[in-house]
């Protein structure tokens, strides 16, 4: 497991670890999960990018879908969501 501080250093370790999943903010010091998520899909497309949020993830599920990541879990959910996620990445 890894982190970054920036969305410029999650792309950088993305490109150098080719992660099998990328789970990370909407908002980022640096700009935003939706750009962030398509330049890793941009280098790593089989890497699995979720984004996080406080807010209501109906609202961003669309956004995350038009942007080619594949999810949004609610941080008030997490552990619940995130199990959901690690199913379905462990079914592909």
């Amino acid at each position: 497991m890894m982190s970054a501080q920036s969305g410029h250093e999650a792309i950088e370790q993305v490109t150098a670890w080719s992660p099998d999943l990328v789970v990370m903010e909407i908002a980022l010091p640096d700009g935003n999960g939706f750009d962030v998520g398509r330049s890793i899909k941009a280098v790593a497309s089989a890497t699995y990018v979720v984004l996080m949020t406080v807010y209501e993830t109906n609202v961003y599920s669309q956004a995350a879908v038009s942007a080619g990541l594949d999810g949004v879990i609610d941080k008030g959910d997490f552990s619940v969501q995130m199990q959901g996620v690690v199913d379905r990445l462990c079914a592909l």
